[in-house]
């Protein structure tokens, strides 16, 4: 399995409650398509330069996960459909964090 960064920017609207069910959404369906969650970071509520869907601030949220390529269309699907979810985008971990960062990263999911 490879791993991947993914950035959520949820509508500040969608409260407190929202968020968390955003994020117990993501966990479920990584769970559920053969991922892992390795990492979470809330990254609080940040502006958005050039504004999207009339919004100027989202809240971000940062995880890193492994998984298949099944795990991503499912995850893709999923994530388009969210109401809250103005946007997110999934990269390859090996493209945002050094080689010894990753090895670091992935050691306790192997355990």
């Amino acid at each position: 399995m490879k791993a991947y960064d993914i950035i959520l920017v949820i509508n500040i609207n969608a409260g407190e409650e929202g968020f968390k069910a955003i994020e117990t959404k993501l966990e479920d369906l990584l769970d559920k398509n053969e991922g892992k969650l390795i990492a979470s970071e809330d990254l609080g509520i940040l502006p958005i330069y050039n504004g999207f869907k009339k919004q100027k601030k989202g809240k971000f949220i940062q995880a890193t996960f492994t998984g298949t390529n099944t795990t991503l269309e499912k995850l893709n699907y999923n994530l388009r459909i969210t109401e809250s979810l103005m946007r997110f985008t999934i990269v390859k971990a090996d493209s945002v964090y050094s080689q010894a960062e990753l090895t670091e990263l992935l050691e306790p999911a192997k355990a």
